[in-house]
């Protein structure tokens, strides 16, 4: 009176195959969407083509501020040698600071199917906080707009 396992051990078997093809797929797709977030907002700190959706356009701007606080403490400590260095050095890098800045707001309008003149309205107190606000937390169109692909699907 012997019990047959091959049948639960191939079911076994086959099912953890399964599992584990299904894992492999789902880490290929994260890896994927990873490679195309990383392409999308390499090196664009100063393009204003194109969109940058919500999760990029905050992880960019938190890059931005910390690579400005940086360069910051490293020019206040110049202006001890040097002042008139420092101020060329800190006006320079708040150009550059508000150059990037602008990029990542007008692409962000993209995302959201508004022209980046909208920008403009960052200019206006007490409005400026509402509109960065929406900015942050609007979520952007679905699909393709009139400033291209959308940045999640593409």
């Amino acid at each position: 009176m012997g019990v047959d396992l091959t049948k639960d051990t191939d079911a076994t078997v086959s099912h953890s195959v399964s599992e584990i093809q299904e894992n492999t797929a789902v880490q290929n797709n994260a890896k994927d969407s990873m490679e195309i977030n990383t392409k999308n907002t390499k090196n664009s700190y100063t393009t204003f083509e194109g969109r940058l959706n919500r999760l990029a356009y905050c992880i960019m701007g938190l890059k931005l501020l910390g690579a400005y606080i940086v360069v910051c403490v490293i020019v206040g400590l110049i202006s001890k040698v040097s002042e008139e260095l420092a101020i060329v050095l800190f006006g320079i890098a708040g150009i550059g600071a508000i150059i990037c800045n602008f990029s990542l707001t007008v692409r962000r309008w993209h995302d959201l199917n508004r022209s980046g003149w909208w920008t403009i309205a960052l200019f206006i107190p007490w409005v400026d906080l509402v509109v960065g606000l929406y900015l942050i937390f609007a979520p952007g169109t679905k699909g393709a707009n009139d400033y291209g692909e959308d940045p999640l699907k593409s």
